[in-house]
């Protein structure tokens, strides 16, 4: 699944600021990629399948459910835009 844009964003907010410099590394460098996947009824319905809350379902619940959604983003125009972020700890050994 490729996204359908990228757009790179710093964010300070992260909990991945705890990072320090510690013994044996230098300070770490955090960045945040912000991105964005459209869906058709049928991939968010596919994706929906994934999530482990929603696999915990009885197959014929969860086959409502999916079709729910499914019908709910066809009336609402046939698109679902979700937006992701993804985001990178990057810590380097300090050199002798």
């Amino acid at each position: 699944m490729r996204p359908s844009s990228w757009d790179r964003t710093s964010t300070t907010t992260s909990p991945t600021r705890r990072w320090r410099a510690g013994e044996g590394f230098d300070a770490a460098e955090v960045r945040s990629y912000g991105w964005v996947q459209e869906y058709d009824p049928r991939s968010y319905g596919e994706l929906l399948r994934t999530h482990s809350d929603h696999r915990l379902l009885d197959p014929r619940r969860l086959d409502k459910l999916v079709e729910a959604v499914e019908n709910a983003i066809e009336r609402l125009g046939g698109r679902i835009v979700y937006p992701y972020r993804t985001d990178l700890q990057l810590l380097r050994r300090r050199r002798s």
